[in-house]
């Protein structure tokens, strides 16, 4: 589910923006690169000598939801059950989703312990650990695999989140070929913007890490600052002022709905009295 690097394509001939890489089976144990590029300047040419740099500052981003996705899976196992599993994913630079499979919504309190536990791994700074070995030994040490997935006779196996209490590698064992960052303090923050189901079974969480996380806290705040000052009020007694408004709302309806009543009865009291 991690979407392809960005960076640039430089030649003698040409220079090109890459907007996105795709890696492509292609038969026979065949492996094409693709690269989707817009080019700059001059002419794109065959056998031409060019230099490719990753934009690494996109990457970093990419690599702090990819890494995040694997710290929340396993929040998910610890908090909800180990019958959850991996149904889906997308990794970007903007942020995560993933599916899982949970037959009920998550509901508030639990959705915060979930987010509490990811930010906690993230701020004991653990390093991430990548390790190639034969798929028999990974299931071994404890890492989880993606049912129905065809693997080779070696696997790339991510773990991360310090020691584990069990006989697995560390807190978060997964196979994976994607890109992380090299301990969980990289990702800085981790947030759950939604949750929501997909289908039978099925619940999506989609998250933030670092620069979209902070830019989320930094929008929130101006939210409440614009708040705050429309109801005249501290950001610590916007719920009492919230309440307050409320309650004379309340005693407007009542005045008004009594106010009409009366209206009511005076009018009955007219009409009757012009009928005589």
């Amino acid at each position: 589910g991690q979407i392809g690097d960005q960076g640039l394509v430089k030649s003698d001939k040409f220079e090109a923006n890459v907007l996105d890489c795709k890696k492509l089976a292609m038969g026979s144990d065949k492996i094409v690169f693709l690269h989707k590029v817009k080019i700059t300047s001059g002419c794109a040419q065959k056998l031409v000598v060019c230099i490719l740099k990753v934009d690494e500052g996109n990457r970093l981003e990419i690599s702090s939801h990819h890494s995040s996705t694997h710290l929340l899976h396993e929040a998910l196992r610890q908090k909800l059950g180990l019958h959850v599993e991996q149904k889906g994913s997308l990794v970007s630079s903007e942020k995560l989703r993933f599916d899982f499979s949970h037959n009920k919504p998550i509901d508030q309190k639990e959705m915060s312990e979930i987010e509490n536990m990811v930010n906690t791994k993230i701020q004991e700074q653990e390093k991430i650990e990548t390790t190639i070995m034969t798929p028999e030994k990974a299931i071994k040490n404890g890492a989880i695999a993606l049912f129905g997935e065809k693997y080779g006779d070696e696997v790339r196996v991510v773990s991360m989140g310090g020691k584990s209490h069990d006989k697995r590698l560390a807190w978060s064992v997964e196979l994976c070929g994607g890109t992380h960052l090299n301990d969980t303090s990289q990702a800085i923050l981790f947030k759950i913007i939604q949750e929501t189901g997909v289908s039978s079974g099925i619940r999506r969480i989609e998250a933030i890490t670092r620069k979209s996380a902070l830019n989320y806290l930094i929008e929130k705040n101006k939210i409440l600052e614009s708040i705050t000052s429309k109801l005249n009020t501290q950001p610590n007694m916007i719920m009492n002022k919230i309440e307050q408004l409320i309650n004379e709302k309340d005693q407007l309806k009542s005045s008004m709905n009594k106010l009409k009543n009366e209206f009511l009865v005076q009018s009955d009291n007219f009409a009757n009295f012009i009928a005589i």
